[in-house]
């Protein structure tokens, strides 16, 4: 194990509130949590974590809700990473475990009003499908 040396920063107050929160949920010392954080930051860039996200969440069984909206926007035949509904607001774009929980959250509730979306527009395809099968029969039936 690695020599630890103390070292001081300075942390919003709010910051700090959330760390001791923690790392008391946790069971371990908010120097630990700061550790694991940092370590955690340092393996990867967000890109990377993003992407372990967006592979998470397509495999999870979290019901899907909300990829929709953005890929409905995105416009037809374009894909949409889920990564773009990410918000990195906080500090310095790092994100905490609920932060992270909660974006994937949404992503699944915006992927499921895509679905719900597909779904109708496959119902209105089909119904437009139907009404001209009846009129090209009824055109054919038609008196001359």
């Amino acid at each position: 194990m690695a020599e630890k040396k103390p070292v001081s920063f300075r942390f919003p107050e709010p910051l700090i509130t959330k760390l001791k929160a923690r790392a008391e949920e946790e069971g371990v010392t908010v120097t630990e949590l700061i550790s694991r954080f940092s370590q955690q930051g340092l393996d990867g860039s967000v890109q990377e974590r993003l992407a372990v996200l967006e592979q998470k969440v397509s495999t999870s069984t979290v019901p899907a809700s909300s990829i929709a909206t953005g890929a409905m926007s995105a416009g037809a035949g374009k894909s949409l990473s889920l990564a773009q509904g990410i918000e990195t607001d906080g500090l310095d774009g790092f994100l905490s475990q609920d932060d992270w929980y909660q974006q994937l959250v949404q992503l699944k509730q915006r992927q499921e009003q895509l679905i719900q979306q597909v779904r109708q527009f496959r119902r209105a395809n089909e119904e437009i499908a139907d009404l001209s099968r009846r009129i090209a029969w009824l055109e054919v039936q038609a008196p001359v």
